[in-house]
């Protein structure tokens, strides 16, 4: 019984002691927090100057500008002041190299063009379908106002764009015209004598050509130097704008101003 008792306090003393004992287990890593912290903003700063390539969709630009006719025959005057153009591109989508400052842009939009005269010559279209130009009759000639030619097209501009400056901003680019829809107006007044009645009546006289035969596609050539969000742009293009076949050969140049691109 003794040795029992013996045996049961010495298994309560050892049991004590393992309990007071703390075993200590570390490990120790090879960077110190410090070295941690300052590998973390080396890779976060290399991290936020590394560049990659992106792209974008965006609004396009709205453009109003004037227009003349180059190389139309003689007696074709198109009034470079009186002849405006209108354009808008709704959309747009660009891409941009790694370092931002250059991109390529294809946008998508409607482009108006009037090529118009305001002399003594009128568009007029004869017995077998082709566009001629003439003088009005002597009786209207001097109540004459115009003798137009619109264009409106469907248009497809590409443009390559590099970065000047923070503000400043350089484009080429050729854009694609499908010409849908092309037509003839001339306005003038028309003066009606009444002896009996001791009177006269003036109506303002409004003819419409359709079906003139345009150029179904065209190509222009775009130049653009843009301030911020206003640029100054000139198109050319060498493509006539009417089939020589139906109506006076002329090509067409235009410059304006653009907003937003």
């Amino acid at each position: 019984m003794k040795r029992l008792s013996f045996f049961l306090c010495l298994l309560f003393a050892l049991s004590a002691q393992a309990n007071d004992t703390v075993t200590d287990v570390s490990v120790t890593p090879d960077t110190t927090p410090t070295e941690l912290t300052d590998a973390n903003k080396h890779k976060h700063h290399h991290h936020k100057h590394k560049k990659h390539p992106r792209e974008e969709g965006d609004f396009g630009d709205f453009h109003v500008g004037f227009v003349t006719a180059l190389g139309a025959p003689a007696g074709m005057d198109v009034d470079f002041w009186s002849s405006a153009e209108i354009g808008f591109a709704p959309v747009a989508y660009r891409w941009y190299t790694r370092s931002g400052n250059q991109n390529v842009s294809v946008s998508f939009g409607f482009n108006w063009r009037n090529y118009r005269m305001t002399g003594h010559n009128r568009f007029v279209k004869d017995g077998m379908g082709y566009l001629t130009i003439e003088p009005y009759p002597e009786a209207v000639a001097h109540t004459a106002e115009f003798s137009r030619i619109k264009v409106f097209s469907l248009y497809l501009p590409v443009r390559y764009t590099v970065d000047l400056s923070k503000d400043w901003a350089f484009s080429l680019g050729a854009i694609l015209n499908f010409n849908t829809y092309a037509s003839v107006e001339t306005h003038y007044k028309e003066t009606t004598h009444f002896p009996n009645l001791d009177t006269k009546v003036t109506n303002r006289v409004q003819e419409s050509i359709k079906k003139i035969h345009q150029r179904p596609v065209t190509v222009d050539f775009l130049a653009q130097l843009n301030w911020r969000g206003v640029g100054l742009y000139v198109k050319y293009s060498p493509c006539q704008v009417i089939n020589p076949d139906w109506g006076p050969d002329f090509s067409s140049l235009s410059t304006g101003v653009s907003l937003g691109f």
